[in-house]
């Protein structure tokens, strides 16, 4: 065993078994003892327990009256909540504090997200876990955690008879595992879908906790990833009480009506909540043309200098559910909603999300507001003419993109909008008069706000690797797959979001709020330094180190190049990822926070959050209801230290749900690959790995594996995998080459369409029932041991 693992392994058993301030010897003799099989003897113990005692993370302590020395923790231990984010790390929140401790993937193995644990700072600033205090399922500020480890799989026997489980993420669980609970109460599970609760303290041993149907079934198979990522599909009787006492719709005598002013609409009650009417104004909601969640709506006029109001009004989710209901409860656990090729998993009950809280056309609704003016020309917000507010608007017309645009390409709206300016001085007219106008008015200010965010160093990849799938209504077929059109009207909408969440930032800062930003750290260097080398070996020259200006030139420089898109998405990889802070400054990879830096560097915004989805995502409902709560005068309604742990939580849950829908797209795809096996695409490399080159379809955004083997028997990928080399190195394939491919497998439990350069052979499809169920070939399947190649063009030999 490694030093680092033997010292994580001797902090675990003291733990585990309660050996703190128990003898020096006694703690050496169990410890070898319980890792003798690891090749673990007396001696490594003792060297590393005495080095563990030399840098302070434990103490050696005579005890009284004898010569016998024992060995506890320091009185400088410390204790705090853990927030695992994967295998880099996470932070601990001391108790009582919102400072964010930074500790390594390492330290963090063997723990969870919600775990209190003691630790100490060794000598050289990392941060040591000594030991679990305890596991709740609830943080001491009230944050409702999940308190099991779900992981989703299939079930089978073994030669003897006994269950075993074969997970579903075989690259982080590659072993089976063993059912220690009886299933018998679920009936015949074999071969079926299930759930199970990792043991605590062996995580060779599971216990189902539920059956969700047969393998290769795409609805099971969907709900065991959205369970495991973290999605809770039971019924909640509590939540359905509580979904009793909220409208279906907006009853507006409820309220106090305002004017923009503040001058009251009729009788004035102070017993009741103000909100401005805004219901004139022309909002139209502009969405995928198949969006039931409608949560923003947006509006645009003109002042008396030409200057752009535009009015970005949010769903007022807060207004009906409230910090500590269970509603809110479930949609901290969840996170955000999560969205599949079939249906969706929404972070709030669909009855709301659909109902009252979607910005239906024709409908009053409550709203959060931002009212903000756009400078007509620089597209800078105009200082001291931000208006934040409650208001009830009714949207005029749920709008899709492909409207907008097709209103937009056979219009000049520039033309339109000149035309609306000259009214406006002659009739004194500022508002539009028709949706054409609201349309114009809503994309010259857009295009004006982007002009902003270019000049102030922007970085705007518009990237888009979404794939749009047409499903059976039964959700088993995949009737059609394709790439989403870009629509320049997607920007529109895009640029005025942004708009409006720095302007609820600067509310949050200026009003001095605890509240969650959105934040983004400048690029790491040493990405930046292999993208440049990667750039050389394809024959790109770049200059810069990774900052927005130079990127953006080199995206600019290289539009037309073959090599664009992959230029993209690995200027992309040099990015920081974005997380969730309680402070508007972002954080390195460890967690240190930056307070010299602005908040989102790819934006170049100094104050950035996310407000505009409260209806999907969590971090927007905590926003809302801070900024709600001072609007109306009310004390701040969360601590600091409760916002620094959500911010910890929705961080790591993003990271949760943008891999569980990777994994049902990915099945997805494989499903339509399935009754397309034989056909013949074409593919551009995008990526080249030692097993296989990845080619992207462009006409349906598939990828499709090639064994490299088959395309390079004897070649070997260069360090940067961009090529694969002869062995004059010269390049036999690399990035962008295109190829010509006959679909030659899918498997959809591996998530995983294979193909092959030999267009003469015909392919039979790998999935069936049989495949499903034999046990033998599954188990094969699950290890990694098949070989395939013969029938299917691919190798998964080990």
């Amino acid at each position: 065993m490694e030093q680092k693992r033997l010292r994580k392994a001797i902090l675990e058993l003291i733990g585990l078994r309660n050996l703190a301030g128990t003898s020096y010897e006694h703690i050496v003799t169990r410890v070898a003892s319980e890792l003798r099989s690891q090749g673990v003897n007396k001696n490594k113990v003792e060297k590393e327990l005495s080095s563990l005692i030399a840098s302070g993370v434990l103490k050696r302590v005579k005890q009284e009256g004898s010569k016998n020395y024992v060995v506890d923790y320091p009185e400088a231990q410390m204790q705090g909540t853990l927030f695992v984010f994967g295998r880099k790390g996470g932070y601990i929140i001391p108790s009582g504090s919102s400072e964010k401790i930074p500790v390594n993937g390492f330290a963090c193995a063997g723990y969870k997200t919600g775990d209190v644990v003691s630790y100490v700072k060794g000598a050289n600033g990392d941060v040591l876990i000594n030991r679990k205090v305890s596991t709740s399922s609830t943080t001491n500020t009230g944050i409702e955690l999940k308190d099991k480890t779900l992981v989703s799989g299939y079930l089978f026997k073994d030669d003897l008879g006994k269950y075993q489980f074969y997970p579903q993420d075989r690259k982080k669980y590659p072993d089976s595992m063993t059912v220690i609970n009886d299933v018998s109460k679920f009936g015949n599970v074999e071969g079926c879908v299930v759930t199970c609760e990792l043991s605590p303290l062996d995580s060779s041993l599971v216990s189902v906790r539920e059956v969700l149907g047969r393998v290769g079934d795409p609805l099971p198979e969907t709900n065991a990833i959205a369970m495991e990522a973290g999605i809770n599909l039971r019924p909640n009787p509590k939540i359905e009480e509580e979904l009793t006492h909220i409208p279906s719709s907006v009853d507006v005598s409820l309220y106090n009506l305002t004017d923009e002013d503040g001058n009251y609409i009729g009788e004035h009650d102070p017993s009741k909540n103000d909100y401005v009417d805004l219901r004139s104004k022309m909002f139209t909601t502009i969405d995928p043309f198949d969006c039931r969640d409608m949560d923003d709506s947006v509006y645009t006029e003109l002042d008396e200098d030409g200057n752009f109001v535009t009015y970005t009004a949010i769903a007022d989710v807060t207004e009906y559910i409230k910090p500590g209901s269970e509603i809110w409860k479930q949609a901290s656990q969840q996170g955000f909603t999560l969205y599949t090729p079939y249906d969706s998993y929404p972070m709030l009950p669909k009855v709301l999300s659909h109902g009252i809280l979607s910005l239906n056309p024709s409908e009053d609704r409550l709203t959060l507001c931002a009212r903000t003016v756009i400078d007509r020309n620089t597209g800078m917000r105009i200082p001291g003419r931000t208006k934040i507010m409650h208001a009830i608007i009714r949207s005029q017309k749920k709008f899709s993109y492909n409207e907008v645009q097709a209103m937009a390409d056979s219009n000049d709206l520039a033309k339109i909008v000149e035309q609306m300016k000259l009214r406006a001085k002659i009739s004194g007219v500022f508002e539009p008069q028709n949706l054409l106008e609201c349309v114009a008015l809503n994309r010259i200010c857009a295009d004006k706000v982007w002009e902003n965010f270019r000049n102030r160093g922007m970085l705007h990849f518009n990237r888009n690797n979404e794939k749009q799938f047409k499903v059976s209504k039964d959700g088993t077929k995949v009737e059609d797959i394709k790439p989403y059109e870009h629509l320049k009207s997607m920007e529109l909408i895009e640029a005025l979001m942004i708009n409006a969440n720095e302007a609820f930032a600067e509310y949050t800062v200026e009003n001095g709020l605890n509240s969650v930003y959105r934040t983004h750290d400048k690029p790491n260097m040493e990405k930046v330094e292999r993208f440049k080398a990667m750039l050389g070996m394809l024959g790109i020259e770049y200059q810069g180190n990774g900052d927005n200006a130079s990127i953006q030139k080199l995206l600019h420089e290289t539009k037309d190049s073959i090599y664009k898109e992959i230029i993209k998405e690995f200027a992309l990889r040099t990015q920081s990822k974005a997380k969730y802070s309680n402070t508007p400054h972002p954080a390195d990879e460890m967690g240190r926070e930056k307070t010299e830096c602005e908040c989102h560097s790819a934006l170049r915004s100094p104050c950035y959050t996310h407000f505009t989805s409260g209806i999907r995502r969590m971090a927007d409902l905590i926003v809302q209801y801070a900024i709600k709560e001072n609007l109306r005068g009310h004390e701040q309604p969360f601590t600091a230290e409760y916002v620094a742990q959500m911010a910890a939580l929705v961080s790591g849950l993003e990271l949760n749900i943008d891999e569980a829908e990777n994994k049902i797209n990915d099945m997805y795809a494989a499903i339509w690959a399935e009754d397309h096996i034989n056909d013949v695409l074409e593919g551009k490399v995008s990526s080249i790995g030692q097993s296989f080159i990845t080619f992207e379809n462009e006409e349906t955004g598939i990828r499709l594996n090639v064994p490299t083997e088959e395309i390079a028997p004897k070649g070997r990928v260069d360090e940067f995998a961009i090529s694969v080399l002869d062995k004059d190195g010269k390049p036999i394939i690399k990035l962008c080459d295109t190829r010509e491919l006959k679909i030659s497998g899918a498997d959809r439990l591996g998530r995983m369409v294979y193909a092959s350069t030999d267009l003469t052979k015909t392919y039979t499809n790998m999935y069936d029932e049989d495949y499903a169920m034999q046990f033998n070939y599954n188990k094969a399947v699950s290890m990694g041991k098949v070989d395939r190649r013969n029938d299917h063009g691919y190798s998964k030999n080990k």
